[in-house]
């Protein structure tokens, strides 16, 4: 049993079966109370494991193998958008809705999942109210804020110039969820879960899956949490097809605020997922943090720098 696990200090107050399950080379272990994770980071720091985190990595079938400086790391846009501090306080909130315009053509405008019939503004303006307020919404108000969602989708989500405001990053996070019993589920059940959601892709079989409940590559310290992060290669996945199929009746509302009528959200949570070398994923992240240098912007981007897994 690794020393560190002595120190720490979990929620539950028994101690009796603490370290009944040590994980992924000792860096892992779980209480076996509350069944809470904890992980020790590289600077043998402690914490309660609350997400998960991948970066996909793919090896380029013209390089050869042993070039590891020629690996390429999926990149990709989330529906988070960088905002001003002035934007935050118009909008009231930490993210804003966001509507595409509606088209001449019925197939290019907002329904509700599995429905063939295009939702009217009126209908739309309801969803968005019933999202965040209790009671009976007027038409007039039902309209302003479809027009205002409308005006923060041609600001926010399209792209001005070398980005849009969607925020990027490198990394595909989950939190850890509860399951039925009110126990965190299994690390490997959650990295599953997370393939499946955030990149639609599964693991390719058995063995596959095995080679990644062995070892993880960092933990990331942040406060009194951390997330466990495993660098998964793309040959090791194939395609989640019923994932790729919810996504699609999804794909016209990119946007942090759930309107689950009209967006499983879960499965499309980031989009246009290009694969670039670490050095020009750093030189992307500084560029955004540049461009958008006066907005509200993500740990990953703010700090890039402090990932050794780029360098």
């Amino acid at each position: 049993m690794s020393s560190w696990t002595s120190n720490v200090k979990c929620a539950c107050t028994d101690e009796k079966f603490m370290c009944n399950e040590i994980l992924f080379n000792n860096r892992v272990f779980r209480c076996g109370t509350c069944r809470n994770y904890y992980a020790i980071d590289e600077n043998e720091e402690i914490a309660k494991v609350s997400s998960i985190g991948i970066m996909l990595e793919h090896e380029p079938q013209n390089e050869t193998k042993c070039d590891d400086t020629e690996k390429v790391y999926a990149f990709f846009e989330n529906t988070q958008v960088a905002l001003t501090k002035k934007e935050l306080k118009e909008i009231g909130d930490s993210q804003p809705y966001m509507l595409p315009p509606r088209t001449y053509e019925p197939w290019g405008n907002l329904k509700i999942i599995d429905s063939k019939e295009p939702l009217t503004d009126k209908e739309l303006g309801n969803m968005i109210y019933d999202a965040g307020a209790a009671g009976a919404c007027s038409d007039e108000l039902a309209y302003k804020l479809v027009k205002k969602a409308r005006d923060y989708y041609n600001r926010f989500s399209k792209k001005n110039s070398l980005f849009s405001r969607h925020m990027v990053d490198f990394i595909f996070r989950e939190r850890l969820e509860k399951t039925t019993k009110n126990v965190y589920e299994d690390l490997m059940t959650a990295l599953e879960r997370l393939l499946s959601q955030k990149l639609n892709r599964k693991f390719k079989n058995g063995a596959a899956r095995d080679k990644y409940k062995r070892k993880l590559d960092w933990v990331y310290k942040d406060g009194e949490s951390c997330t466990v992060n495993w660098v998964i290669e793309l040959k090791d996945t194939a395609v989640d097809f019923t994932a790729v199929e919810r996504r699609l009746k999804s794909s016209k509302y990119f946007c942090s605020k759930k309107l689950p009528e009209i967006c499983e959200h879960k499965y499309y949570q980031t989009r246009n997922i290009k694969f670039l070398k670490k050095s020009e994923i750093k030189k992307q992240l500084e560029s955004f943090k540049k461009c958008f240098k006066n907005c509200k912007l993500s740990k990953t981007i703010n700090e890039y720098e402090k990932f050794s897994i780029l360098n």
